[in-house]
């Protein structure tokens, strides 16, 4: 295996200190209480966010088979339906005290 050139050993020295100052950046961002990032999401993708949580709730709930039955009908008419039929096929275990489910 050929040894490294120069320009290429200087080239991966200053990707490894832009990678440094840019941890750096985030760190004291993060000290400073202040959130290095804020997620920007419209209130469509939140709500779509907010369904494809509840339905991945459900799925995992359920057996192999229910779960192919559920996965097809998302398919085919979409994620409302497909969360109407897990929840039918969820165990009754996912009744919370005041009996709605959570």
């Amino acid at each position: 295996m050929p040894q490294p050139t120069a320009q290429q050993q200087f080239r991966r020295i200053r990707q490894s200190l832009a990678a440094l100052e840019r941890a750096a950046n985030r760190l004291v961002a993060s000290l400073n209480g202040r959130p290095a990032r804020k997620l920007q999401l419209s209130p469509k993708r939140r709500a779509q966010l907010k369904l494809h949580g509840s339905y991945l709730g459900y799925i995992r709930q359920l057996k192999p088979k229910e779960r192919a039955k559920v996965k097809a009908v998302k398919l085919k008419k979409g994620y409302l339906a497909a969360i109407a039929m897990a929840r039918r096929l969820a165990p009754a275990a996912t009744l919370t005290v005041a009996g709605r489910r959570g």
